[in-house]
Formats: C-alpha cells, structure tokens, sequence
C-alpha cells in the first residue's frame, strides 16, 4: 500500500524517522503521534526551556498513560549527570511508566547507560536505550556504547559545536561513519541527525540519501513535513523486498555457491544482505 509518497509495513525494527517534538507542547505532541513516523520522539531536552522543563515532564507522563499510537514512543531526556535529568528518570520510577525508547544525551561513557538501564529495571514496560552521540567523548568511546544500546543517534548541533565549526557534510563524515559502522557491528540502529534547513527540501533528501549510503538507517525530522522525503528514502520499495525474497529462495537450493540473478552474481555477503533487509521490514521470519 501506498500514502504520503512511500511504502508502508509493519514499523521496522530498525526505525527509518524520528519525530522530534517539544514536551511543552501539548497540542503538537497529540498531533504528532499521528503523523506517521516510526517513532515519536516527546523532547525533554533542548527544545524546553528550563523554565517549563517540569511543565514538560508532566506533559510527558500524559502521553505516556494515553492509549497507545501507530508510533512507537520515545522520550529524550536531560543529561544524566544534571539534575533535570535525574527528575526526568524519577518521574518515570515514581508514575511507574516509561515510552517504548529512552533517549539518553549528551552521553561521555557507556557507564552512563548501565546506570540507567538500573534505575528503570524496576518497571514493567520494556525500554529500549538509545543515545544521543554529540560529545567527543561518544565518538571515542563509540564501541562500547553501541555494545550497551539499542539505536545510536548523531547530535550534529553540540558535535559541531564542541568542534568549533560549522555543521557541514565534510565536517560531520568522520563521526558519520564511526556511528554506522558501530551500528552495523552491534546490530543496532543508527540514525541520522535532523536537517535543520526546514525551507531546503533538497538538502533534506541529498543529506537523507547519502547517509543511506553509508548504512544509516533513518533521520531524525524536526518537523512533520519532512516525514515523507525521509520514509520515501529509507523505505524499500515492493521491487527491492521481492528481490531480496528471490534471492534468499534461490540460495536455499545453492548448496553454498555463487549463482546469478539478472545477470548479478549472488555470494554469501549479498544473500547476508538481503536477509538483513527482510528481517528489517517484514514479518516473515529469514533465518
């Protein structure tokens, strides 16, 4: 089936967009649950004032205790290390409820992660950690954080800013691809930061595009008009499911050697690949 410009399936288990929205905003945290990204993400962190942080959070815990969406649900918090953050995770110990993925920030150790995984072990509802890779300290410590998480997700703002330089595609392809290729080991999400350039739907899909290419497997958006450019370009289309489909039936029968498929011969990383590809954005079980 086809709507908004892209193919829909069950949501992956790797999520193609993020749907970055402010706590504060109650009316736009209702709608966005309902726009179709993957995930909704109900933001703590940046887009709140401090001011209107514990407004947030109980905007937060609303939305949490309302009947579940299309979406699955994520909730970025404060830093670990700041009081704000602290009230964000005893917020959730204290209501007993907690979104799909907790979206930790401006992370420095994987020990941060455990520290987490500890305080919300005590609850019912499975959580998800993902992290928010924006420090330098992330960069270098990428492998055991990815070892100890469920999505890696790029920060360019705070990166370029602990730089000094400008967010620009030569000066982010460094940490671009120590996140993706840290993802592919782990098995693990590994989604791309948000376009801030929301009047340039062009940088948008070349940005959306190249980042595929190097093994992301999502964006963040910043706003909903973005979601189609992004499902569109992380989305497989029917043919590419049915060749993936055609080449892992043709393996089964290759008693492990190398065959052709429309003039392309298939070995074992292509068969891998199409696996993983199935296993992505179907239900159908590829072992």
């Amino acid at each position: 089936m086809q709507t908004r410009g892209y193919s829909v399936a069950p949501i992956p288990r790797l999520p193609r967009s993020i749907l970055y929205t402010p706590a504060f905003n109650l009316e736009r945290l209702q709608g966005a649950r309902e726009a179709g990204a993957d995930v909704c993400l109900i933001d703590l962190e940046d887009s709140v004032p401090p001011a209107r942080k514990a407004q947030a959070r109980e905007h937060c815990l609303q939305l949490l205790k309302a009947p579940a969406s299309a979406s699955r649900v994520a909730v970025r918090i404060n830093e670990l290390r700041s009081p704000q953050g602290l009230l964000d995770l005893e917020a959730f110990i204290r209501h007993g409820v907690a979104p799909d993925i907790v979206m930790l920030t401006m992370v420095r150790d994987a020990c941060e992660l455990e520290i987490v995984r500890a305080q919300l072990s005590e609850l019912q509802h499975p959580v998800e950690l993902y992290v928010t890779v924006e420090t330098l300290e992330a960069i270098d410590a990428i492998d055991p954080i990815a070892s100890q998480c469920s999505g890696l997700v790029f920060g360019s703002a705070d990166f370029a800013a602990e730089l000094g330089v400008e967010i620009g595609w030569e000066n982010m392809l460094y940490a671009r691809q120590r996140i993706a290729n840290a993802a592919a080991r782990y098995d693990i999400a590994a989604i791309d930061t948000a376009c801030y350039h929301l009047d340039d739907p062009q940088l948008l899909l070349q940005e959306s595009r190249a980042v595929k290419a190097l093994g992301f497997h999502g964006k963040a958006i910043v706003h909903p008009r973005q979601l189609a450019t992004v499902m569109e370009v992380f989305s497989p289309s029917p043919g590419e499911l049915e060749r993936a489909r055609e080449i892992l039936r043709r393996a089964e029968h290759s008693q492990g050697e190398i065959f052709t498929l429309d003039g392309d011969m298939i070995g074992p990383p292509f068969i891998k690949k199409a696996r993983k590809l199935l296993n992505n954005f179907t239900q159908e079980p590829h072992p």
